[in-house]
């Protein structure tokens, strides 16, 4: 799910392969795009980040509902989310990979983090300028600074 200003929700639709849209105000949905979405974002700028299943992995769609590839080659092995920073760059959280990539706009993906004690990060998210990623099979919530890449746990999650 993805929320822009304006209160309209995006959503990525597995089953569908679709990216569905439902504005504010509305219950109607309408289908956006086919791109086989995992994981969307809202930018600053409402453009919609999609992290797809297809060969092209991440796509943005503009607010005219234009869509731009932005890494148009298999690159991560897993992609399960995106978010993006105000200046656009772009993190994505890889499960296979056990990595998070960073993706600066003109230049290729490069792993930001990568291996223990990451083990399958999926969620991720921002907050005080940094990277939040929940990574279930490590039963933590850690924290990643984007700047210089410094990865700590944040939260233990014991079940009870």
């Amino acid at each position: 799910l993805a929320m822009t200003t304006d209160g309209t929700l995006y959503v990525a639709d597995l089953e569908l392969r679709m990216l569905l849209r439902i504005p504010s105000g509305s219950q109607e949905v309408e289908k956006v795009a086919a791109l086989n979405p995992r994981g969307v974002w809202a930018d600053s700028q409402d453009r919609i980040w999609v992290i797809s299943q297809n060969a092209q992995q991440l796509q943005r769609v503009n607010t005219d509902g234009s869509v731009e590839v932005v890494v148009g080659e298999r690159t991560f092995e897993f992609p399960h989310q995106v978010v993006v920073t105000d200046d656009g760059t772009a993190f994505v959280s890889d499960g296979y990979k056990k990595a998070v990539w960073k993706i600066v706009a003109g230049q290729k993906p490069e792993l930001l983090v990568e291996g223990s004690p990451l083990d399958n990060p999926v969620g991720i998210t921002l907050y005080d300028n940094q990277l939040v990623i929940a990574d279930p099979r490590a039963r933590t919530i850690f924290r990643l600074d984007p700047s210089n890449g410094q990865l700590e746990a944040w939260f233990k999650i014991e079940p009870k």
